[in-house]
């Protein structure tokens, strides 16, 4: 006899079986529902994982409810490790495969023989890899997201200055012979040119003493000018970078627990793949617009398209504008005592979300300017979101 474990992942609602060749029995007492003990009738459930003889299978088959007998119709194949580890999240919370794909995060990439750039249309390339294990691929698209947005704290200096400053710190390695710890991006015959790190700047403010006495006068006055005022940039930038990757690192839990929340696992581990890495990069990037002020919406441009814009959504100083949009001195004149209330009450709710700077219950402009959520303003007030709209609407005809 089979022991099956049948889990819906809409309702999040999973039931035990037992059956024995075709037909299949439903056990009602070994049903599990993590959110409800109410019955449900199955009709048609399209996959599940049997358990028999201690090994787990995927199963895809239909079950009909015929005078309340259950029928097996389809085939079993063996679950993959990697399904069955996605499946342990998805029912029980068990982060074994998070814990695999992040410590992966770390593996070095770039010296794998396999990884090559080759030309699909784009300007830097597609980059295609062989690694052993499905979990390795997600990890991949991780790392490359993760490192693309820390460039923007590793970008090296390139303002007026940074070629003098750069001469002078060859004079000082070079020709007084004074050997600071630095790594250096590129050299010709007359200069080095170091990478500008906090560890370097310390290096050489032990060595200053030395500098000074050494150093012809008119070079010192400007390198100690331009010392000071790099080191202040560069260490800036590495404190934000700090925060940053503590910030970015949730991000990319939250992002990838997203991912594999949802997967269908009875898809080919390619399929699955694919997914995750695409559901991840998608809720990544919206974490990482959100991380600088910034959120994706869609509007319509002049000619009717659909486009995807990047803005900063805010409160504008005249409040009513998020009630009402563009309007003219006196609209309330042209309204009843209600429809007055009405506003206020909203007013109440859009002023006390202001002070907090609290953004996220508001649609916005294409220009970024904050608009109600009709469905939260609902809520707030104890109404139905119809009951809103149908009151706003009259307003706005009123006023038109």
């Amino acid at each position: 006899m089979f022991s099956m474990i049948v889990y819906n992942q809409r309702n999040h609602t999973s039931y035990k079986y037992f059956f024995g060749g075709i037909n299949l029995r439903k056990n009602k007492t070994d049903k599990i529902n993590k959110t409800s003990r109410k019955q449900h009738k199955v009709r048609r459930i399209n996959v599940c994982s049997v358990f028999y003889m201690g090994r787990q299978f995927k199963v895809i088959l239909g079950i009909r409810d015929v005078n309340s007998r259950y029928y097996f119709n389809g085939m079993v194949k063996v679950m993959g490790e990697f399904q069955k580890k996605i499946n342990a999240f998805q029912i029980d919370g068990d982060k074994t495969i998070i814990n695999e794909i992040l410590e992966a995060v770390e593996m070095d990439f770039i010296s794998n023989t396999s990884r090559t750039r080759t030309t699909d249309g784009s300007d830097s390339g597609k980059v295609m890899i062989q690694l052993e294990k499905n979990e390795h691929y997600i990890a991949y698209r991780i790392r490359a997201m993760r490192e693309l947005i820390m460039r923007q704290y590793e970008g090296r200096i390139t303002d007026t200055y940074i070629e003098e400053f750069q001469r002078l710190l060859s004079i000082i390695y070079i020709d007084l012979g004074i050997k600071f710890e630095a790594t250096s991006y590129d050299q010709t015959r007359w200069v080095i040119y170091f990478n500008l790190t906090t560890d370097m700047f310390n290096e050489i403010e032990r060595h200053m003493p030395e500098i000074e006495d050494r150093m012809h006068y008119d070079d010192l006055l400007i390198f100690k000018s331009l010392f000071y005022r790099y080191k202040d940039i560069i260490t800036k930038r590495e404190k934000e970078k700090d925060e940053a990757i503590s910030t970015i690192d949730k991000s990319i839990i939250e992002a990838l627990e997203h991912g594999l929340k949802y997967v269908d696992t009875t898809k080919a581990e390619r399929e699955i793949v694919k997914y995750v890495n695409k559901a991840f990069s998608s809720k990544f990037s919206d974490l990482e617009l959100e991380r600088n002020g910034l959120i994706r919406i869609q509007r319509n441009n002049r000619y009717g398209e659909r486009k995807i814009l990047h803005v900063n959504k805010y409160f504008p100083d005249d409040l009513t504008r998020v009630v009402l949009g563009d309007y003219k001195e006196g609209f309330r004149d042209k309204l009843t005592g209600n429809q007055n209330n009405f506003i206020n009450e909203i007013l109440k709710i859009v002023e006390v979300d202001a002070k907090k700077g609290e953004l996220k219950n508001y649609t916005c402009t294409r220009l970024g300017e904050a608009r109600i959520n009709k469905k939260y303003i609902a809520e707030k007030l104890g109404l139905s979101p119809a009951t809103v709209r149908k009151r706003i609407s009259r307003i706005l005809n009123k006023l038109t």
